[in-house]
């Protein structure tokens, strides 16, 4: 088992094929309609664990293609000038320094947020800490969740993996958007999203310099917010239903500005569900009112759960490589190397290394060595102090 570069051009190959593939068929609304969105969050973290691990195992096949990937290996194995610094080494420093900016910057910001909120007024009105009780009586759960309220905020969220705590705008609310409200964000820490979108937020940090990541990161938070409407409205009835819809439209219209006219609103509840800036609104309010009645049998959806899983595995199973010509070999087995086919590698401190031209391979030799391989016509390459 190991890691090369070739194994992680390979993760993340299948990785963005597969992520392109899951927005499709959740835009045409095959997996959220019909095989429901806890699905699709499994197939996507299915799909960044096979980005964070690239691995390469003993079984796996080695395909050569030399179209492509001669040309890109010998890019990558490019030295830059005489310092022995290769285009691989480089573009490693550049993706290690921003993976550590942005984890750092995260952190910072995340910290900062959470000691920030913890300064906002908590939220001691009994009327509405009696709803929250009742929303973890429903649904049968004594977590401690803490309620803040604050101006600076135009939606309600959750925060706190240890200390959770949910924000809420400082509006006036009736009992029953109070109610759907809580209960959608108390959905969130029962399901434990919050660690689902923090290990998102890294995922977007590590693998900062691939586009499609981005396109996963918001994709999957669109699907724990659908998760945690289907939660809240999967026992309400049709008037109940329309609540909590009205809840979800009532919010959107307060965070466009609460300083607009009435009329004003009217023309944005409506704007709202075109397609845009609002998508995930309008998506989250069509899943609500269409029949969900339907749901496949188990068997099936097992079968399509387990296609993805074969194909996410099998992809571990084959490798995609440069195809270099075997050398000649001795009577006894050995490669035969002509000497235009080594170079002799001086560093700074003195010591030599010994190159076999167009691989990988770079072993440290004696000074001795070095002089028995340039006197048989290997190159010669002197790095600078």
């Amino acid at each position: 088992m190991a890691i090369s570069t070739y194994s992680v051009i390979m993760a993340v190959l299948c990785s963005d094929i597969f992520i392109i593939l899951l927005y499709i068929l959740r835009k045409k609304r095959i997996l959220t309609s019909y095989y429901g969105i806890t699905l699709l969050t499994i197939l996507y973290i299915l799909t960044a664990f096979r980005m964070l691990f690239p691995l390469e195992f003993d079984f796996t096949i080695i395909i050569n293609v030399p179209t492509i990937y001669n040309p890109l290996g010998s890019f990558l194995r490019h030295q830059l000038g005489t310092s022995g610094i290769t285009v691989r080494m480089v573009f490693l420093l550049v993706w290690i320094t921003g993976s550590a900016f942005f984890l750092i910057r995260y952190v910072y910001h995340y910290r900062k947020a959470f000691h920030t909120i913890c300064n906002y007024e908590l939220v001691t009105d009994p009327k509405v800490l009696s709803i929250l009780e009742e929303v973890n009586r429903k649904y049968h759960k004594v977590t401690k969740i803490t309620l803040r309220k604050t101006s600076h905020i135009s939606v309600p969220m959750g925060i706190g993996l240890f200390q959770k705590t949910i924000l809420l705008p400082d509006w006036e609310y009736d009992d029953t958007e109070l109610f759907y409200i809580i209960a959608h964000e108390c959905n969130h820490f029962y399901n434990h999203d919050l660690w689902v979108k923090i290990a998102n937020q890294l995922f977007c940090c590590i693998f900062w310099w691939n586009p499609l990541v981005y396109l996963l990161h918001t994709d999957l938070e669109n699907a724990l917010e659908i998760k945690c409407d289907y939660t809240v409205s999967e026992d309400l009835l049709s008037n109940e239903k329309a609540a909590y819809i009205q809840t979800i439209i009532q919010g959107i219209k307060r965070a466009l500005g609460n300083k607009t006219s009435e009329g004003e609103l009217q023309s944005q509840s409506a704007r709202l569900l075109n397609r845009g800036k609002h998508e995930n609104t309008r998506e989250r309010i069509e899943l609500l009112t269409q029949d969900s009645s339907f749901k496949p049998p188990l068997l099936i959806r097992s079968l399509v759960m387990i296609v993805c899983l074969v194909f996410m595995i099998s992809s571990y199973c084959f490798i995609l490589q440069p195809e270099y010509p075997a050398p000649d070999v001795d009577e006894n087995g050995e490669p035969l190397l002509g000497s235009e086919d080594i170079t002799i590698f001086k560093e700074a401190d003195g010591t030599y290394s010994f190159h076999v031209d167009g691989t990988d391979i770079y072993i440290p030799i004696s000074e001795e060595e070095a002089e028995f391989n340039l006197e048989g016509g290997a190159k010669l390459v002197e790095k600078e102090r």
